[in-house]
């Protein structure tokens, strides 16, 4: 018998489903390649008003967009959490 309960047992496999794992994938990339499209973006807009610059490493607008996105996904956290204890959905 397993040690662990049914829904457990729903989770873990679903958890090791090959679908699932795709799933994930596909979102990664997708997460992937908006990132790399926004810091390319930042940079070509950089370079439109600074023609004196030449942006070749993108790494420090990198930085920068990972840092908003963590930001705002902290201050969502927050949101949430405050919706909580202000009573939830309704």
């Amino acid at each position: 018998m397993c040690s662990y309960s049914v829904i457990e047992g729903c989770v873990r496999q679903s958890s090791f489903s090959p679908i699932k794992k795709n799933m994930k994938t596909e979102m990664e990339t997708i997460y992937t390649d908006t990132f790399y499209d926004c810091t390319e973006e930042i940079c070509e807009v950089i370079e439109k008003h600074y023609p004196e610059i030449l942006i070749g490493d993108t790494e420090r607008v990198n930085v920068l967009v990972q840092q908003e996105l963590t930001e705002a996904s902290r201050r969502q956290a927050r949101e949430n959490i405050a919706d909580e204890l202000n009573g939830g959905s309704k």
